[in-house]
């Protein structure tokens, strides 16, 4: 497991967001519980080089939305492919990426390199744009 500080500022406003990284690897699953309750969002970070991305996705999701339980509706859960073209082929298109969030309920779909940090200021951002545009209009 892994965690991120991430300090920014969007909109004038000095932003701190706690990122962990819980993983999708079977002995994680017991310790979810724990870091879903007071969470804003969820994020589905799969790899353009996976053949099968959606698989754990499947067993992910009904997971976070039962631990998120009464929260779940200004909880926010946001798909993002990280781009590695490594495989040398795209697993899916953006426009096939999006298709596939808005059919499985989740917000918003998103795309950048993680490892050349293309694209990783600007998705961090609007997902956070997401995460308090939601927690502020459910929490008013």
């Amino acid at each position: 497991m892994d965690f991120y500080v991430k300090n920014l500022e969007l909109d004038n406003k000095k932003i701190k967001l706690s990122i962990w990284n819980l993983f999708t690897q079977e002995g994680f699953k017991l310790i979810y519980p724990y870091y879903f309750k007071g969470a804003w969002g969820a994020l589905y970070i799969f790899d353009d080089a996976n053949q099968f991305p959606f698989k754990s996705l499947d067993e992910w999701l009904p997971i976070v939305k039962k631990e998120v339980g009464n929260e779940l509706k200004g909880f926010t859960f946001i798909m993002v492919k990280n781009i590695t073209k490594s495989s040398g082929r795209e697993t899916i298109s953006f426009q096939e990426g999006l298709k596939i969030a808005k059919l499985k309920g989740l917000d918003d779909y998103f795309e950048c390199n993680f490892k050349t940090g293309e694209n990783v200021d600007n998705t961090i951002k609007e997902l956070t744009r997401i995460f308090i545009k939601r927690v502020l209009f459910y929490n008013r």
